[in-house]
């Protein structure tokens, strides 16, 4: 994989790993992969029980803890948006 095409998070809230995924995404073609490789915490999200993971600025609170983590189902469609395949390898407790 070129360097250039590689983008690496290294703390980011919610917002940051969305843009990520978002640019991936736009940036495949049809019949192209978008790799997704998550190390970091994650969780059951407590209001749907779905798999979330967790930005550096989550909230241990049911008001905020949502808004902080990214379901990633959410993660997968986004990636796969611009029509290619997403490959989530996701590190973390769930």
């Amino acid at each position: 994989i070129p360097r250039d095409r590689i983008t690496m998070i290294t703390a980011g809230s919610v917002e940051h790993v969305r843009k990520a995924v978002d640019d991936a995404g736009k940036a495949v073609t049809p019949g192209g992969t978008v790799w997704v490789y998550f190390a970091g915490h994650g969780a059951a999200s407590p209001s749907s029980r779905e798999q979330v993971v967790l930005g550096d600025d989550v909230r241990p609170d049911d008001v905020s803890f949502d808004a902080r983590s990214v379901p990633v189902a959410e993660i997968q469609r986004r990636a796969s948006a611009g029509g290619g395949s997403a490959l989530l390898v996701v590190d973390a407790c769930f």
